[in-house]
Order: structure tokens, then C-alpha cells, then sequence
């Protein structure tokens, strides 16, 4: 059995830095969760969490918390809960949390980047997320980085259902076009794995995906599980640019000439884990509440 260890997790009420807190917790590590806001504290209990209060746009209040801490998993957003973009807050965010690591000489620190950061995508939280990996290699912690490709876990969330039971699914590419996809389930698996193997880890770099799937072949699996047909509809770049502004647009401009391109067998074998498939996690969802039963 592995060393126990104690764990600050950013984001531990979010998707990756959840999934990264329950799969630390099941391996009976000690878990911190970090979160704004103390009314998220029963939540994180709930999963067995312990919930802390501090905020990484506040550089002080995260240095008791990394007192004792043996790692630290660092997950940014430039996203506001109205969907603004605000990559500028993001690399803050990240030179805040990675400069408190330094002082309180943490031992790893797990950061949660994105695929192809490191390709002058142009795509801005693409960007931000570069300058915050350049910051960490800059600053010589220890550490793991982990680039996920896009969340399966997306097609199963409210905003995208309530789209899809409209009956019809517009995206900005051909339906040819390829998107790889990660299970968030998996992103918590290699994390974990990470801090436990410290010495395999520390100094890489792992881009994360599972499948790789055609944008026009979504709908056929997606429909099967919601029971009615969705057909797939490739939107203009100027009705996605007044719905998703000029960050998503770049992202699926990128998408649709390039492209995530994660070695996932490379993955599998260098890991020693499976990735989940798609269909294999349209099989997990409860499609009546919409939620993975990890």
C-alpha cells in the first residue's frame, strides 16, 4: 500500500479537483479541499473532504494551508460563473498558488494544465494555462504536470442536455472533424497515481485522453441514451462567435484544423491504466439526473 499523504486539492467542489480529492480519499490518503466559501464545507464532508477555506487570487491565505501539507493539486479557471473569460485571473491565479508551494517547500505539486498548451494555439485559456506551466517550471518545485483533453463529462451536464433535448446539436466543424475526449474519473485515476509514485512522476508532463470520436458521430451515441433523435448541425463562426464569444471559437477553430493529439496507447502503457472509452461512459450516466456514477 502506498504512503499515506496529505493532499491540498484547488477546486475540490469542481470537476477535476473533485475527481482528483474522491480518488485520493479512496486510496485512504488525507484530503484538504480547498474552496472560497465555507458553505461548500458540507458538501466536501459529505464525500469524506475536509473542507479549508482560502482563495488562490489571495496568495496569504494559502500558506497555513500548505503548512503540512506532502502535495498539492493546482487546478486555475479563467471562467466566471456568467462564462466571461478572464485569462489575465487565471495565470494569477496559478503564479499565487505556485509561489506558496515554493515558500512552504511542498514536495509536489500536481498541476492541471490543458492539451496542446504548449502548441501557440492563440486560443486564450490555452494561453493562460502555458504561462502558468512556464511559471512552474521556472520556480523548480517539484513537479507533475496533467493536460486533459475535453471532459466526456461535458455531454452529460445540465447546459449541454438542455440543448441536446431540443433535438439538434450545432458545433462549428465539420461533422468529420475528430475531438479526443478524457473521462474526468480518469484525470483523478492519473493524479493520484502521480502522487503516489513521486519519483515516476515529478518532472513530466502527461496528456490525458480516452477516445477520439468524430463531432458527427456524437449525436448517434448521445441519442440512444436520451431516447429521442438528435441530429448533428455544423454552425457558422459567426452565430458561435455571438454564443461563445472569441475564445470558444478560437478552441474550435483549433479543433477543426488541428486538434488534440494525445498518444493514448503511450498513455495506457506508461501508466499502467486503462482509459475509459466514450461509450463506455455514456454507460455510467444516470440519464434521469445526469450524473456519472463514478
Amino acid at each position: 500500500m502506498a504512503e499515506t499523504k496529505t493532499i491540498l486539492v484547488a477546486g475540490a467542489t469542481g470537476q477535476q479537483g473533485g475527481a482528483v480529492a474522491r480518488e485520493l480519499m479512496k486510496r485512504g490518503h488525507r484530503v484538504f479541499g480547498l474552496t472560497r466559501s465555507t458553505s461548500k464545507f458540507k458538501d466536501l464532508a459529505t464525500a469524506g473532504i475536509e473542507g479549508v477555506q482560502g482563495d488562490l487570487t489571495d496568495k496569504t491565505s494559502l500558506a497555513p494551508l500548505l503548512r503540512n501539507a506532502d502535495g498539492f493539486f493546482i487546478v486555475t479557471t479563467p471562467f466566471e460563473p456568467n462564462f466571461s473569460v478572464h485569462p489575465e485571473k487565471e495565470v494569477q491565479q496559478g503564479k499565487n498558488a505556485i509561489d506558496a508551494a515554493k515558500a512552504a517547500k511542498v514536495s509536489h505539486v500536481v498541476l492541471a494544465s490543458v492539451a496542446s498548451a504548449d502548441e501557440d494555439t492563440g486560443i486564450p485559456h490555452f494561453e493562460s494555462k502555458a504561462k502558468v506551466e512556464r511559471h512552474l517550471k521556472a520556480s523548480r518545485v517539484p513537479h507533475t504536470i496533467t493536460r486533459p483533453v475535453a471532459f466526456m463529462d461535458n455531454y452529460a451536464s445540465p447546459w449541454m442536455l438542455s440543448t441536446l433535448r431540443g433535438g439538434i446539436m450545432q458545433v462549428p466543424v465539420p461533422p468529420g472533424s475528430r475531438q479526443q475526449l478524457v473521462a474526468v474519473k480518469d484525470i483523478g485515476e492519473i493524479v493520484a497515481r502521480a502522487f503516489e509514485n513521486r519519483r515516476m512522476a515529478i518532472g513530466k508532463t502527461v496528456e490525458l485522453a480516452g477516445d477520439e470520436i468524430a463531432f458527427g458521430d456524437l449525436p448517434a451515441a448521445l441519442s440512444q441514451k436520451l431516447g429521442h433523435p438528435i441530429r448533428y448541425a455544423e454552425q457558422s463562426e459567426e452565430d458561435a462567435r455571438k454564443l461563445m464569444g472569441d475564445d470558444g471559437l478560437r478552441m474550435f477553430q483549433f479543433f477543426r484544423t488541428k486538434g488534440y493529439h494525445v498518444d493514448i496507447p503511450a498513455l495506457e502503457t506508461a501508466w499502467g491504466y486503462r482509459m475509459t472509452r466514450f461509450h463506455e461512459f455514456l454507460d455510467t450516466v444516470d440519464w434521469e439526473r445526469a450524473q456519472p456514477k463514478w
